[in-house]
């Protein structure tokens, strides 16, 4: 398990294996029975792969529901122009996938704002885990892009399954919406996440907070 979290190969993990047991005496010059090759460790490696994905087949069966989130990062790919290699700086959107009892699904990588892209992943997956007639509740925030009522992800996912979902929407984007109008309203557009610029975000900084 320690190789596979910090990719040590099989040779240096027979390696570190040996010269530890060897510390603690349990390999002398008489008794070597307990030496590790990295044929053993390829054994033991391959062991775990099997164990791990098959209780992973058993908990999957009992998912119902998944969710969903995502964010934009900046990613770096190396690009071929006029025979030289060149760094390129691109925005992806990676989405992760839960269950119901907030288990770790998959995850995905593709383009950035549309739900149809989101949708289109998030169905191969489930097609390939075995989830597609399984899921009866989709869940994400409620921003345009996942829960919009022509084109959103959660639409076309319903499309592409032929059938209706569950929807269980963070509401968390709705309910600010009518507080920032509210702020534009009468103190007009900030100029940044932390700034008003008008007369109310102006007499807030000469006030002080009382707790009533």
């Amino acid at each position: 398990m320690a190789a596979y979290r910090y990719g040590v190969s099989n040779r240096a993990t027979a390696a570190i294996a040996t010269a530890t047991l060897i510390d603690f005496g349990l390999i002398t010059p008489e008794d070597q029975n307990l030496v590790t090759d990295k044929n053993k460790v390829a054994r033991a490696r391959q062991k775990h792969r099997n164990k791990t994905q098959h209780k992973e087949m058993v908990e999957v069966i009992d998912v119902t529901g998944i969710y969903f989130d995502g964010r934009h990062d900046k990613a770096l790919s190396n690009i071929a122009i006029n025979g030289k290699c060149r760094t390129q700086t691109s925005v992806e959107e990676h989405i992760i996938v839960i269950d119901q009892k907030s288990r770790h699904l998959f995850h995905t990588t593709l383009e950035p704002g549309h739900g149809i892209n989101i949708a289109s992943s998030i169905y191969s997956h489930l097609q390939k885990n075995g989830l597609r007639k399984r899921i009866l509740l989709v869940g994400c925030d409620g921003t345009n892009v996942n829960a919009g009522w022509k084109n959103g992800s959660i639409v076309n996912l319903e499309r592409i399954l032929s059938r209706e979902l569950q929807w269980s929407v963070c509401l968390l984007h709705n309910n600010e919406l009518p507080l920032r109008h509210l702020f534009e309203y009468f103190d007009g557009k900030t100029s940044g996440p932390n700034s008003f610029s008008c007369p109310i975000g102006k007499s807030l900084k000469k006030t002080s907070l009382r707790f009533l």
